[in-house]
Order: structure tokens, then sequence, then C-alpha cells
């Protein structure tokens, strides 16, 4: 399921905030250090995780350390699941 999610949130990220230019965008890529993402684009993320996955992740998850990569999205839904 992991990889799943970081596939999803890649395609995601790449058509939303990055205008379709995937730029090497893996699931290394830091998110944040980059400001690839923000707190904006958390709640689209979180949107799409439980729009797709049907999965809402709770408030207490939502720490830099679980959004840092698509690898730390990916595996915190995968324990979530």
């Amino acid at each position: 399921m992991e990889d799943r999610v970081v596939e999803e949130l890649r395609q995601l990220i790449s058509r939303e905030l990055l205008e379709g230019q995937d730029v090497g965008l893996d699931r290394e890529t830091p998110l944040l250090e980059l400001g690839l993402i923000d707190s904006l684009s958390i709640r689209m993320i979180l949107k799409h995780v439980q729009d797709v996955f049907g999965l809402t992740i709770p408030v207490s998850a939502l720490t830099p350390d679980n959004f840092r990569t698509l690898g730390t999205i990916g595996s915190l839904v995968a324990r979530l699941a």
C-alpha cells in the first residue's frame, strides 16, 4: 500500500503544485525543506488521502516528521490503514 500512496501523491503534487512538472520528485525528495508543500497543500494531501484511500489522518499525526517526504507520508498512511 505504501508504494501506491507514494505514487498517488507524487502524481498529485506534480499535477497540482508543480504545474505538471515532475522535476525528479521521488519518495525521498524533502518536500518541506524545498518548500514544495505548505499548510494549504497539506490540506489538499489530507483530502486526497481521504478521498482515494478512505482514511482520515488524525490531527496528532500532522507533524513535520510525517510530511517530510513522500515516503514518510506513505508510511503514515500505511500504518493507519
